[in-house]
Parts: structure tokens; C-alpha cells; sequence
């Protein structure tokens, strides 16, 4: 099964632009998983679509705060966790519109 990764982190509006890609995903493969990467803000415009197998929240605004707090050993710890979910998932292709 072909698993497809969806990266439109933040603004919304720009999500919402984005979400197009999610029907024509489907229709080019129907049996695919499809996951989307964003920001918590923007998660629940994608949360109840049925043509979406996984949305996958990035806590930007969490690791941040560990930096400010000079927290490093945890938001290292936090990065490689977050790093190592994604990599188990083994995606076959993903698509980075955050510079369209």
C-alpha cells in the first residue's frame, strides 16, 4: 500500500487552498494512506475529513517554549521522538506545498 505525507504546516487559509490535493490524491490512489503534517492550529480544518487517513500535528509552539527555556536535552529528546514516529511510517512520497 503506498502511504502519501501531506506538509502544509501553518496558515490556514493556505491549508484550506491545499485540501484540494486531498481528492485528487484519492482518486489517483484510492488504496493509499494519505497523512497530513500541520501546526495545531490549522488540525482542525483536517480532523473529519473522511479522504484523510491521519492528521500528524507538529507542536511547533511546545518547542519553542523548550527553547526559550533552554530546555535542550528535552526538546532533543521531543525532536527525535517526533523524527522517529514519522520515519516508522515509511512514506512512499510526500508532498511539501509549503513553498506554493
Amino acid at each position: 500500500m503506498k502511504r502519501i505525507l501531506i506538509v502544509r504546516l501553518s496558515a490556514i487559509g493556505d491549508v484550506v487552498m491545499a485540501s484540494g490535493l486531498i481528492p485528487a490524491l484519492r482518486a489517483l490512489h484510492p488504496e493509499a494512506r494519505i497523512a497530513w503534517l500541520v501546526e495545531p492550529a490549522a488540525a482542525p480544518l483536517l480532523a473529519h475529513n473522511p479522504r484523510l487517513d491521519e492528521v500528524i500535528v507538529w507542536p511547533r509552539a511546545e518547542w519553542q517554549q523548550l527553547w526559550r527555556a533552554r530546555r535542550y536535552a528535552e526538546l532533543w529528546r521531543r525532536f527525535c521522538a517526533f523524527r522517529r514516529a514519522l520515519r516508522a511510517q515509511r512514506f512512499d512520497l510526500a508532498l511539501d506545498t509549503q513553498g506554493c
